[in-house]
């Protein structure tokens, strides 16, 4: 090949291999985003993911204007260090993240084998609102009914909330996400987890909401890359609730075969001092001087019953109004053992289906002149 086609040759190959890089690199620069413009992308995320408006925002960072909110560029102009350090304790998360460094949201917490740093972080993280629903533990599965006996794969994710705000009546909560990866087949995790949530449920006298979610969101509650706010849906109250199967003696309660081993691991760990319900109740509200402007946008709401109160008017009141109504009938000849007789078979009665002498125990002291059980002499037998 003469000397001028060769050089041609190569001219034309390295031009075409330039412009192809040059191609290859463009499109790879407009795919990658840029962390700068991902800051008012997450920061607005942030705020809308826990359930606050944009237009709310000033109401909780007051040196962010509405004036700012118009845009990302406008909202850009005002982001500093201070703010966003500000943002990321109001809500608990990384500021890493808020940066665009990666898609870690949380820190994260670990207490397997360790449940003493379980009630450390409760403890830290909590605090008790007196006028307010409090409910300070949630949990996520992704079966819609727990079964120790079962041995499909059964993920628990255990989730502390803390209240941070009340804007216009609702509850604004930030999250701290438990980051083992509990699974209720296996006994060493389950009999953990029991413990402390039984140990909680009886301090906070709340239920443990035990919310049904998608397997991908589980695992990405696991690497705290999503917010729990989001994947909280309807009722706080689900049926069940992860501390039915902590407890005893409600209509309810479920694996207690199990109860003793929870006790005895309470026990061996030294646990049961480590939460009570005077230590919850003495616990203050949150303050942090940069979140104050949380704490003045709360409202004050009438106390709303705990569990063991919501319990006893679900469960004990239909049937107490039922033997009103029996021994308002039909007076001193209606024995306590027949009345517990007839409750059993209003099967509509959620404590229908308990022990004679528990229901026995819950009715007695309706009886005329608070008489037992047994008929009085020369009384007919009463037909059903």
């Amino acid at each position: 090949m003469p000397f001028c086609k060769l050089f041609e040759y190569i001219y034309c190959r390295m031009t075409v291999s330039s412009i192809v890089d040059k191609l290859i690199r463009g499109l790879i620069g407009k795919n990658k985003a840029n962390p700068v413009s991902t800051i008012p992308l997450r920061f607005f995320q942030v705020f809308e993911d826990h359930g606050i408006a944009i237009s709310q925002i000033p109401r909780l960072l007051p040196e962010i204007q509405f004036n700012d909110l118009k845009s990302e560029d406008s909202l850009l102009q005002v982001l500093n260090y201070e703010i966003l350090e500000q943002t990321a304790k109001l809500f608990g998360i990384r500021r890493l993240w808020l940066e665009g460094v990666d898609d870690q949201i949380y820190e994260l917490h670990s207490c397997y084998k360790h449940p003493a740093i379980f009630f450390t972080e409760f403890d830290d993280f909590c605090h008790r609102k007196d006028n307010d629903l409090y409910l300070p533990v949630r949990a996520f599965t992704t079966c819609k009914s727990l079964d120790y006996t079962d041995s499909v794969y059964q993920p628990i994710a255990l989730v502390l909330v803390d209240q941070i705000a009340v804007l216009d009546d609702k509850e604004i909560f930030r999250y701290c996400v438990l980051n083992d990866a509990w699974d209720w087949g296996y006994a060493p995790t389950r009999i953990q987890v029991k413990a402390m949530i039984h140990l909680i449920s009886i301090a906070v006298d709340e239920s443990i909401p035990l919310h049904v979610i998608a397997p991908d969101q589980i695992e990405d509650l696991y690497a705290s890359t999503v917010f729990p706010g989001s994947l909280i849906k309807g009722c706080y109250m689900t049926d069940p609730a992860l501390d039915d199967y902590t407890t005893t003696g409600y209509y309810n309660s479920k694996e207690t075969d199990e109860f003793p081993e929870v006790l005895k691991y309470i026990e061996e760990h030294g646990l049961r001092d480590l939460i009570t319900k005077e230590q919850w109740k003495r616990t203050q509200p949150f303050q942090d001087s940069e979140n104050s402007c949380a704490q003045s946008v709360k409202s004050q709401k009438p106390r709303k019953p705990g569990k063991r109160e919501r319990n006893n008017q679900e469960l004990w009141e239909p049937i107490r109004e039922a033997a009103r109504v029996m021994w308002a009938q039909e007076g001193e000849k209606l024995t306590i053992s027949e009345a517990v007789r007839r409750i059993k078979k209003l099967e509509h009665l959620k404590a229908s289906k308990l022990q004679n002498n528990t229901i026995h125990k819950h009715i007695a002291d309706l009886a005329p002149n608070h008489k037992s059980g047994r008929r009085p002499k020369n009384s007919p037998k009463l037909s059903s």
